[in-house]
């Protein structure tokens, strides 16, 4: 399997007074590029993959709760991905930037 950490960072948050926090409790402004494709990505993604066919339980779940939440996210997401050029997007597909075709589900 290829490698799946990088061998350096292009940023670092942790020297920002701003970004010191955890990863994930800080807003983003409308315009921040929050989802990264590089040299890892492919190897990551992968191992994403072989994750959720080999162990989905342990991996994903959705409550009932989050299900309204998840879905509002994935219109987030689906329409930031839409404006790049390394993924394509269809009412039933996503082909991600490695290649692989994935289901919107």
């Amino acid at each position: 399997m290829d490698p799946i950490l990088h061998s350096h960072l292009p940023v670092a948050p942790w020297m920002q007074e701003g970004t010191r926090r955890l990863p994930g409790v800080q807003p983003l402004s409308e315009g921040e590029d929050w989802l990264v494709v590089d040299e890892v990505y492919a190897a990551q993604m992968a191992l994403r993959d072989h994750l959720l066919a080999d162990r989905p339980d342990e991996v994903h779940a959705l409550l009932a709760e989050g299900r309204e939440a998840a879905g509002e996210l994935l219109k987030v997401v689906l329409a930031k991905l839409a404006g790049r050029g390394d993924f394509q997007i269809s009412k039933t597909e996503v082909t991600r930037a490695d290649g692989v075709r994935i289901a919107v589900d």
